[in-house]
């Protein structure tokens, strides 16, 4: 799999405009000289032209080829082998959700492997592993480094969890948010005379 860190530095293939120009001007129309008389005048082989010509065909393609090579390695292509596994990782409290359980099922009935998005990825069914609070950049440069063809990420998206670094993400890694479930909480309570109350509510 193809993967460019980088896109935006790909502008450098404007580049190949420059062995194009000089490919171009460099094509100048021979010289016409008057003779008097052609008896002195020698024919030439049409094969020399020919192989000028190709001369500066194949220059003008190794001029462009060292430019395209230059620019990708510039926008960072990186060439990753990708194994047949596929998973679907999700964080923890998530799973119980009746939106994102009908995706594990559904996904898991197609040969997903379904994982905790923790620290050595634990598999769902397994209860004995202590899920630790994500690190999500952290997680997703595990997770880049495996060798899996699919992955699918349900994550909360909590600020927390976004400490350091933000990598950015590979091709095969789809990142899903998932929105808290919104609740009220009593925050303080006051009395202002026997019958009134001022209460403050937290969201």
């Amino acid at each position: 799999m193809m993967q460019i860190s980088n896109p935006l530095l790909l502008w450098s293939l404007a580049g190949l405009l420059i062995p194009i120009g000089i490919h171009l001007l460099s094509r100048k129309e021979g010289k016409v000289l008057r003779l008097g008389s052609l008896r002195h005048v020698q024919e030439t082989s049409t094969q020399q032209f020919k192989g000028i010509r190709l001369n500066e065909i194949v220059l003008l393609m190794l001029r462009c080829a060292m430019i395209i090579l230059l620019s990708l390695l510039v926008s960072g292509l990186q060439i990753r082998q990708t194994g047949n596994m596929r998973w679907l990782v999700v964080e923890k409290g998530l799973e119980s959700r009746p939106q994102v359980k009908l995706v594990l099922d559904s996904l898991h009935a197609e040969g997903y492997e379904t994982h905790f998005l923790s620290e050595n990825f634990p598999l769902l069914d397994d209860t004995s592993h202590a899920v630790a609070p994500s690190n999500y950049p952290k997680l997703l440069d595990q997770l880049a480094s495996k060798n899996l063809n699919d992955v699918i990420v349900f994550a909360q998206n909590r600020v927390d969890g976004f400490s350091g670094l933000r990598p950015s993400l590979p091709g095969n890694i789809r990142w899903i948010g998932i929105a808290s479930i919104s609740h009220d909480f009593a925050l303080a309570a006051t009395t202002l005379t026997q019958d009134s109350l001022v209460a403050r509510i937290g969201h």
